[in-house]
C-alpha cells in the first residue's frame, strides 16, 4: 500500500455586494455607485491554489524526500 497524507481546509465565501459602494468612473471622473455583484462562487479556484501552496510550504518546513521521512519528522 502506498503511503498517503490527508489534510482539511475551509474558506468562507465572498459576500454578495447588495448595497452599492461609492466609486468613480475612470473614463469620466464622475462619482458612480457600484453595480450589484453576485460573487459567492468565484473564490473556489483561487482558494485551491492558495491552499496547495500553503500545504507545500508546511511540508517543506518539515523536509524529507519521501512521505515516510516526513512522518518520522512530524509530531504524532
Amino acid at each position: 500500500m502506498c503511503p498517503s497524507a490527508t489534510g482539511r481546509s475551509a474558506s468562507t465565501s465572498i459576500p454578495t455586494l447588495i448595497r452599492p459602494l461609492g466609486s468613480v468612473d475612470i473614463a469620466t471622473g464622475e462619482a458612480q455607485p457600484t453595480r450589484y455583484e453576485r460573487s459567492d462562487v468565484t473564490s473556489v479556484p483561487a482558494a485551491s491554489t492558495v491552499a496547495e501552496a500553503t500545504v507545500a510550504l508546511v511540508l517543506a518546513k518539515f523536509g524529507g524526500d519521501f512521505l515516510n521521512e516526513l512522518r518520522q519528522q512530524t509530531p504524532a
